[in-house]
């Protein structure tokens, strides 16, 4: 028969292997792991696909004032794996100082007529987290061989933006042309979780 010592003691045991587990970041089988990005947003991470390290060329985060994650889903044998990120980018950023421009930089050009267009994702009521958002779709190329930009194969590309009165948060999927359907339902359940923590 247990007594309320050794009930206290296996009680303080289960909350310690509790605790363990949540600090280990490793969620238990079949649960869905939640990426927090400091005091700036939270987003479930699609299963199968892995944060990219950021690189440590160029400024830090905190000198561009561009916080966020970037992820790298499955390539399928192909020279370039569908990426998915999400950005907050603070009002003084380096980078483009407001959503406007943003939108400016990442769309396509005015009068561009491509044969094949990507369909933006679907965000119903056009809100993320309750926000609203500004959604829009993008062609580029990756490099080519000769390591210029625009020679190699076509990459599609889908956002979301979400203007704040401090800075806006930017999501971003780019898959080549070929894979962009396959992988859009994949950045649309990222979106749907997307949880803003900014105001």
């Amino acid at each position: 028969m247990m007594t309320r010592r050794n009930f206290l003691f296996y009680a303080m045991f289960c909350l310690m292997t509790a605790s363990a587990a949540c600090a280990g970041n490793t969620p238990a089988p079949g649960d869905k792991k939640v990426h927090r990005e400091g005091n700036f947003f939270a987003a479930v991470l699609p299963e199968g696909w892995t944060i990219v390290p950021a690189s440590g060329l160029g400024l830090s985060p905190e000198e561009k004032k561009v916080y966020g994650v970037s992820l790298s889903g499955p390539s399928d044998g192909l020279a370039s794996a569908p990426l998915i990120s999400a950005h907050y980018y603070a009002p003084d950023n380096l980078m483009d100082k407001n959503p406007e421009k943003y939108i400016r930089v990442h769309s396509l050009p005015e009068g561009a007529k491509p044969a094949a267009m990507p369909a933006p994702p679907k965000v119903p009521g056009a809100k993320v987290g309750g926000r609203k958002a500004r959604l829009f779709v993008n062609i580029t190329h990756e490099r080519g061989a000769d390591r210029t930009i625009g020679g190699g194969a076509e990459i599609w590309e889908g956002f979301a933006v979400i203007p704040l009165k401090k800075g806006y948060y930017a999501l971003r999927y780019s898959a080549p042309a070929a894979k962009y359907t396959q992988f859009l339902p994949v950045f649309e359940a990222f979106v749907a979780s997307f949880k803003p923590l900014m105001k």
